[in-house]
């Protein structure tokens, strides 16, 4: 399962620090992280997290919720094109950028 899959579930993630998994969780806050390879650490992360409250769990879980909802979301991904096509070049005038809402955006494949 993938983070934002994780925290869309309100899963908090125990995960490597390898790849873009670092940026995307908030150690203590959303999860936490352990050195890629290492076992010792990784079995410390699930004993701490095997030792913490149920509703410690979930608050974290509630957290992660949060980190998609307001992060990752189709109109944050829907400026994010926006502002990326803008930057090769393409003009997108305000008229057309108002009119976009991002359900018409998921329509079209975004």
């Amino acid at each position: 399962m993938s983070v934002l899959e994780a925290y869309a579930s309100g899963k908090p993630v125990i995960g490597a620090r390898i790849g873009g998994i670092p940026e995307m969780v908030m150690e203590g806050e959303t999860g936490w992280l352990f050195e890629s390879g290492s076992v010792d650490e990784l079995a410390g992360k699930l004993a701490h997290m095997q030792s913490q409250s149920g509703a410690g769990i979930s608050a974290m879980g509630q957290a992660a919720r949060r980190v998609v909802e307001e992060r990752f979301n189709e109109r944050q991904y829907l400026d994010a094109m926006l502002r990326l096509y803008e930057s090769l070049g393409v003009r997108i005038n305000s008229n057309e950028r108002d009119g976009l809402e991002p359900a018409l955006a998921g329509s079209v494949g975004v």
